[in-house]
This record gives structure tokens, sequence and C-alpha cells, in this order.
């Protein structure tokens, strides 16, 4: 019984694969040869002259726009006696922004405030002598 199989050839076949390129050794490059590399020189500002003094520049309209939003808050808090500074209220205006419940917001606020005069009163709690 014979058994026939393909004949042999020098040329590759399809079950002789040769290596892909990217499995040979590549050559190491020579770090001894290579320039040090430099930084980039800093992008230079743009300067935009305006009308006014360079030192004054005039805020946007959104900027101005949010500062009398501030504002009026500030003085309608300074009529509920809130005791809230402009700081604060901006805090909670971008917490009741940014989805925070306002009601919620109200009821930690007052809590803190209510700890913060409890640590007033007794300072004396706080010290610990070991």
């Amino acid at each position: 019984m014979a058994t026939i199989f393909p004949p042999r050839t020098t040329s590759p076949s399809r079950y002789h694969r040769t290596p892909s390129p990217t499995f040979l050794p590549q050559p190491q490059p020579q770090l001894y040869n290579q320039k040090p590399f430099k930084l980039a020189p800093p992008p230079k500002k743009k300067l935009r002259m305006s009308s006014s003094a360079p030192a004054e520049r005039a805020p946007s309209k959104r900027q101005q726009a949010a500062r009398e939003v501030v504002d009026i808050l500030h003085e309608i808090s300074t009529l509920l006696n809130t005791h809230l500074d402009r700081n604060a209220l901006s805090l909670c205006v971008s917490l009741v922004e940014n989805g925070v419940n306002p009601e919620a917001l109200a009821t930690v606020i007052k809590e803190l405030r209510r700890e913060s005069e409890g640590l007033r009163d007794a300072p004396e709690a706080m010290d610990v002598d070991g």
C-alpha cells in the first residue's frame, strides 16, 4: 500500500509558513549616538488690548449676571437672617443647580449650625487629657 503525500518542494507551502517580519529580532537603537531631545518653547500668549487700562478687565455678561443674582440672594438671605455669606450662597446655588434637594440642603445647614453652636458652648468637652 502506497501512501500519497504532497511532493516536497523548496518553496514555502501552506504547511510551512515563514515567520512574519514582526517576529524577527529587530536591531536595537544605539543610545549613545542619539541626540538629547529639546523641550519645545512655551507658547506665546496672545495679548488683547482694549480701550480701557490693561489692568482692568471687563467681566463677561455671564459673570455680571451671576454676580447680580448672588447679590440679590444675599439681600434676601440678610432679610431672612440666614447668616449665609456670599460664598456660602453661591455654593448652595451651585449644589441646587447640580441636583441637590434644596430642602435636604437646608436641613443639613441647620444641623451643622446646631452642632457648631453645641461645640462652641462646651469647649471643655473637647479637651481630652491622655
